[in-house]
C-alpha cells in the first residue's frame, strides 16, 4: 500500500469536508435547533423536512415507513446543489471513517493496535477463531 497516496487522499477528503461544512453550515444551521450535526440522520430529516424537502420513504428493521437520507434514495434530488454538496460530505465522512482512519495505529486501554498497514507497507489477514 503506498502510505504517500493514502495520506493524500485523506488531505483532499478532510479538505472536501472541510468546504462542505462552510457551505452547509450557514444553509442548514437556521433549521437546527441547537448544534448542527450533519453526521445524524435523524437531525437532518428534521432539518431537510423543515427546509421543504419531500424526502424518500424507507422501511426500517421493524418494516416501518419512515423519511430516510439514504444515498441511494437521495439521487432523486441530483438537480439540487444544497444536497449534492450533502451527499458530497456524507461520502467523504464514510470513506475516511472506513478507509482511511483504520489504516492507523490507535491506542486502546494504553495499548498499540496496529492499523492494517504494517511498516512494509502491506496488509495482512488476521484470523480470529473467536470474535467477529
Amino acid at each position: 500500500m503506498d502510505l504517500n497516496k493514502v495520506a493524500a487522499v485523506e488531505k483532499e477528503l478532510n479538505q472536501i469536508v472541510k468546504s462542505t461544512l462552510e457551505y452547509l453550515n450557514p444553509k442548514i444551521s437556521p433549521f437546527c435547533d441547537g448544534k448542527l450535526n450533519l453526521g445524524s440522520s435523524i437531525q437532518m430529516i428534521k432539518v431537510f423536512t423543515k427546509m421543504g424537502y419531500d424526502l424518500p420513504l424507507k422501511k426500517d428493521k421493524h418494516g416501518v415507513l419512515k423519511k430516510s437520507v439514504d444515498k441511494d434514495l437521495l439521487a432523486k434530488f441530483k438537480a439540487d446543489e444544497l444536497m449534492q454538496v450533502y451527499l458530497r460530505y456524507k461520502f467523504a465522512t464514510h470513506f475516511l471513517s472506513s478507509s482511511v482512519y483504520p489504516t492507523r495505529d490507535k491506542i486502546v486501554a494504553k495499548k498499540v493496535v496496529k492499523g492494517c498497514i504494517y511498516p512494509d507497507g502491506r496488509t495482512y489477514t488476521n484470523f480470529k477463531q473467536y470474535g467477529t
